[in-house]
């Protein structure tokens, strides 16, 4: 094969020889050689660090190709040892950096021009890090679809240790009734120091080896320090500012005020490195104790007002003579013998463990009276002697009790109380309603039973019963619980609208009403027999539409006028398509952990029925404020002419930022809705009243979920929570407020 392929060649470089001679033209010019095209220059980085302290480094990156986009982070080396080497490494530093983003609604291909970088860095510093701990700087190239072009380069370096310290405390301290003045001098006026004071019980407790916790003093300290830092950062004190109030330099006298009377306290101290915005432990705590006296008596005096008493409310104003001064009061059930000190002494012995801990005390006025602040004050019984008592307590009684006595008017008797009962809003697998009693004084309790079904002797005997136990229950915690305190806690009294649950459809129930006399007996029983006739089941059902979800980001207020509210959350946009003949439209969100699509109509109605908001049906609209990165359902069901609630319908979806849509698309439909409107679109009426609980429970109030509206002057603010991740203690330190996994770095 190589002879002939030799030969072939020969043969026609002769014959092009010879056609070329029979022409005889002029000879062509020699062709210029071709440049050999450039050899590709394969993306290399130099990283150099520059220098390493305790709490930062300083370093260099040089890429061999300028304008290459590539990513530089801070790792430790546990998080080396992880997840590996190689393309695992930049793997996982990539999904990270994909769950910081998502964090605030962007992808990944969002947030990477933001943090990658290009073109040399030179001295580029990091804070932050912990001392004497090793980490690696991370540089990888990323190609045009931001994915790893190159093997990651680890330039591995460790933290400089903390330094000696010699710093001791001499603490001097003088005791002042329930009070201490801690005068501290340190041996190193150089360094800061901080200080807190623990009940030595719980010092015991906290630090037996034997026992739940088992602290050392080091992470008992350092457990303190961090929560006394919390309660400033929650307060909205900034780190440096938290730090410098709560960690001083030099002499100091610290004063602690209102601790409990009698009671041996234990103070910690120890020297505290501060840089920048971090804080180091560099001294063992070192402690003592001392011992409270009795409380400081004060010289405030109380005016206790009563007026207008009736069978079970009263006027009811106290009034301080020291506004700022900390008080308790109560009003109970008087006995008719005991004096004021027993009265307070009775008091003390059921409820100084809360006192101590900062509950049930007061300052200022405490006023309920009728068009006061509050509502006017209840009582638990008619015709029954009452006392009020406030006195002053501050770690201990600080004054001698003031008492004043009154008499609620008679009632009637239990037994002759009456009722109605009015259905409000009754559905195929519940139903609101409403019982209207004569006698606001007299308790009672509800039962539903299919008619035909109910036993009123078992009923009798099941609701006696039952009070004794709620009573026994009570009186664990509380051993002077009466039955009337657990009457007029966990029964119903007055007029009340409340709901019932659990219904089969094309049904009719029985409502009974058993009332208690003031000792626990059942006095009275009311049948409702037909009370509640659930109806069948609509049969017209919606469609609900997901129409996209946005970044609050973008929104930034603009449509909503609530930037706070959905900065890093997401606006979801969800139309309901209405088939023709609703009456009305109700929707509902949750998540499938709550409520997953498996659920029939029956348990969705029980379970969030009186939580539904009502949509108006000339614009089917809601608006949605959610979390990234979570799954959502939105119910929607609607009623018929008949007024027939039908099958829930839903829609699922996960917020990924992956799938947000373009926030123009969401203003113009907001705006297009805006201007179909007459004027400014208002909160959709909320329809008929479906507030209430389960028959047999008590009624509690919920808060209905509140969906975002179309206008913003119609949006109500969500209440924010605010939550504090757990401290990572390292060794030596005891605040790192900077120690994600990865720290990115320019």
């Amino acid at each position: 094969m190589k002879k002939l392929f030799l030969f072939a060649t020969m043969l026609f470089a002769t014959m092009a020889f010879t056609l070329t001679s029979c022409d005889d033209p002029a000879p062509e010019p020699t062709p210029e050689p071709k440049p050999e095209p450039p050899t590709p220059v394969e993306l290399t980085f130099e990283v150099d660090i520059e220098s390493v302290a305790m709490s930062s480094v300083t370093y260099s990156v040089v890429p061999s190709i300028k304008d290459a986009n590539y990513l530089v982070v801070l790792t430790p080396e546990t998080y080396i040892d992880n997840v590996g080497m190689g393309e695992g490494l930049a793997t996982a530093i990539l999904g990270s950096l994909r769950d910081q983003a998502a964090a605030t609604g962007k992808t990944l291909a969002e947030f990477l021009p933001e943090v990658m970088s290009k073109g040399d860095i030179s001295n580029q510093e990091m804070t932050g890090l912990a001392p004497a701990t090793d980490y690696s700087i991370v540089v990888f190239g990323l190609d045009a679809e931001l994915k790893p072009s190159t093997e990651p380069v680890c330039e591995p370096f460790t933290t400089e240790p903390l330094p000696n310290v010699e710093c001791t405390f001499e603490v001097a301290s003088e005791v002042f009734g329930n009070s201490v003045e801690l005068k501290v001098t340190p041996s190193n006026a150089d360094i800061n120091w901080h200080m807190f004071i623990i009940a030595d019980a719980d010092y015991a407790a906290y630090t037996d080896p034997a026992g739940e916790y088992k602290f050392t003093d080091e992470s008992l300290y350092s457990a303190y320090f961090s929560s006394e830092i919390d309660q400033y950062l929650g307060a909205g004190y900034t780190v440096a500012q938290t730090l410098q109030a709560i960690c001083p330099k030099g002499t100091a006298t610290l004063q602690a005020k209102g601790l409990t009377a009698n009671t041996t306290y234990r103070y910690m101290i120890a020297g505290i490195l501060v840089e920048g915005e971090q804080a180091y432990l560099v001294t063992a705590p070192s402690h003592d104790t001392f011992t409270t006296g009795d409380a400081l008596a004060s010289d405030m005096t109380f005016e206790i007002e009563i007026g207008n008493v009736e069978m079970n409310r009263v006027d009811l104003k106290i009034t301080p003579s020291n506004l700022e001064e900390k008080f308790t009061w109560i009003c109970g059930v008087y006995d008719g013998v005991s004096s004021s000190v027993e009265l307070m002494d009775k008091f003390l012995a059921e409820n100084k463990m809360w006192l101590d801990w900062g509950m049930m005390l007061y300052t200022g006025v405490q006023d309920y009276t009728e068009g006061g602040p509050n509502f006017k004050y209840k009582v638990d019984a008619p015709d029954t002697d009452h006392y009020v008592m406030a006195l002053g307590y501050s770690g201990g009684v600080t004054t001698a009790p003031e008492v004043a006595y009154f008499r609620t008017l008679p009632a009637p008797d239990p037994a002759d109380a009456t009722f109605e009962i009015s259905p409000t809003d009754v559905g195929p697998w519940g139903a609101t309603f409403s019982v209207d009693c004569s006698d606001e004084t007299s308790y009672y309790t509800i039962l539903l039973a299919e008619d035909g079904g109910f036993n009123r002797e078992m009923a009798v005997l099941d609701a006696e019963n039952g009070l004794q136990e709620m009573l026994a229950m009570q009186q664990m915690f509380n051993p002077s619980a009466t039955i009337l305190n657990v009457l007029s806690s966990y029964y119903w009294s007055g007029d009340i609208n409340t709901s019932a649950s659990g219904l089969e459809p094309e049904s009719s129930y029985t409502i009974a009403v058993l009332v208690f006399s003031n000792e626990g007996k059942v006095v009275g029983v009311h049948e409702f027999p037909g009370a509640l006739v659930s109806t069948a089941v609509g049969n017209l059902t919606p469609e609900v539409e997901l129409l996209g979800y946005y970044s609050g980001n973008d929104e930034n207020g603009e449509i909503f006028g609530q930037p706070d509210a959905t900065k890093d959350r997401v606006i979801a946009a969800v139309r309901y398509n209405v088939p023709e003949g609703a009456t009305g439209l109700y929707v509902y969100s949750s998540n499938p952990l709550s409520h997953p699509t498996t659920m029939t109509s029956a348990e969705l109605y029980s379970s969030f029925w009186n939580y539904t908001t009502a949509v108006s049906l000339e614009q089917p609209y809601s608006f949605f404020v959610l979390n990234w990165d979570e799954e959502n359902i939105i119910w929607a069901t609607v009623k018929d002419a008949e007024g027939r609630v039908g099958e829930f319908a839903n829609a699922s979806f996960t917020t990924t930022p992956e799938g947000k849509g373009n926030y123009a698309d969401l203003k113009a439909l907001v705006d297009e809705l805006n201007s179909k409107a007459s004027g400014v679109l208002a909160r959709p009426n909320r329809g008929e009243n479906k507030e209430g609980a389960i028959i047999g429970k008590p009624f509690l109030k919920k808060s209905n979920v509140e969906r975002l509206d179309i206008a913003p002057e119609s949006i109500a603010r969500p209440e924010m929570t605010f939550e504090f991740a757990e401290p990572q203690f390292e060794k030596g330190v005891i605040r790192q407020l900077r120690t994600p996994a990865i720290v990115r770095v320019r």
